[in-house]
């Protein structure tokens, strides 16, 4: 009995060794074969979910060529003018749904920017409350809140005096893990 509690002893002592071995190999930076290879901090960033267009950020300072549309359609209601100090600009939007982003999940609140001579100047304010359903599927029509941050995005205390464009965009993430953005606008704003 005493070889046997031996050999079992040795046996699982090998066991162990060959686990190590086995797990260290793939931690030194050896190719373990039908592993897949492990991507660059730079590939690890990137997705390859589809969206639909329109999806990109909005930059600061950047040309922009929206057009309204989407699967939704925005219709906003905003004041026509403001004082050249003012800091945020309350409105709304009525949103109904007209494809196949009329489900899924919204911001609280529209982003809201503006834009003048064909170049973003000011960006949506940041919103970082929770998301919540949205079902317009069966044609029906839901208000959102929308404020704009008039504080250009370039620098400064105030827009300058003058005509904007201002333009709404609502983001539905919907179940699948594709992003549809819809916009509305423009809609002139006199800032003065």
């Amino acid at each position: 009995m005493g070889d046997w509690l031996l050999s079992g002893a040795r046996r699982g002592r090998v066991s162990v060794s060959v686990a190590v071995v086995l797990l260290c190999a793939g931690c030194g930076g050896g190719t373990v074969v039908g592993a897949q290879p492990t991507p660059r901090p730079e590939e690890s960033m990137a997705t390859d979910l589809p969206t639909s267009r329109g999806s990109r950020g909005l930059d600061c300072g950047a040309l922009f060529e929206g057009e309204a549309g989407g699967d939704l359609k925005v219709t906003g209601r905003f004041p026509a003018a403001v004082p050249a100090r003012q800091q945020l600009l309350n409105g709304s939007v009525d949103i109904a749904g007209t494809g196949s982003g009329a489900r899924g999940v919204v911001t609280p609140q529209a982003e809201a920017f503006l834009v003048r001579e064909g170049r973003i100047v000011t960006l949506p304010v940041p919103q970082d409350a929770v998301g919540r359903v949205l079902d317009l599927s069966d044609g029906r029509v839901e208000q959102m809140p929308a404020m704009a941050d008039l504080t250009p995005c370039a620098g400064g205390a105030s827009l300058p005096p003058g005509q904007y464009d201002l333009y709404v965009r609502v983001v539905v993430n919907r179940q699948d893990g594709t992003r549809a953005d819809s916009l509305g606008g423009p809609w002139p704003l006199e800032v003065g």
